[in-house]
């Protein structure tokens, strides 16, 4: 007897579509060490071949930021956008807050999904925190 595998076969996809978004999503978080170094963001990156490719960029203008990453290869694609900003509690430790944008796609599955999120942040020197 041969079973229909319509049920299985769309719920691997949508696990595996959902996977893939939350490793996008983890992977491509904002860099905030930098901030902590007092180093900010200023950069620019884009490459193509066919079929696949990315662009990232920050920019910061005092204690605000922007940041966005997007790659995209084959029928997959996945975005991600953050607006921040931090206020500096000693040399050793920001908190702050941002807001994030993100968009995955997968043509070949048909599924696409977008979200947000609005979050406090927090970044400590973990050596200066370990002196005290």
């Amino acid at each position: 007897m041969v079973g229909n595998t319509i049920v299985e076969d769309t719920q691997a996809a949508i696990a595996g579509f959902m996977l893939g978004r939350a490793n996008n999503l983890a992977s491509n978080q904002p860099g905030l060490t930098r901030f902590l170094q007092g180093d900010g963001c200023g950069s620019f990156n884009a490459s193509a071949t066919d079929g696949s490719g990315s662009i990232n960029g920050c920019v910061s203008q005092g204690n605000a930021w922007v940041e966005f990453t997007s790659s995209w290869s084959g029928d997959i694609s996945y975005t991600l956008g953050t607006i921040g900003a931090h206020s500096f509690v000693n040399p050793n430790l920001i908190v702050g807050g941002m807001l994030q944008f993100d968009y995955a796609e997968d043509a070949t599955n048909n599924s696409s999904g977008r979200g947000w999120l609005v979050a406090l942040l927090c970044c400590q020197n973990a050596r200066a925190a370990a002196l005290h």
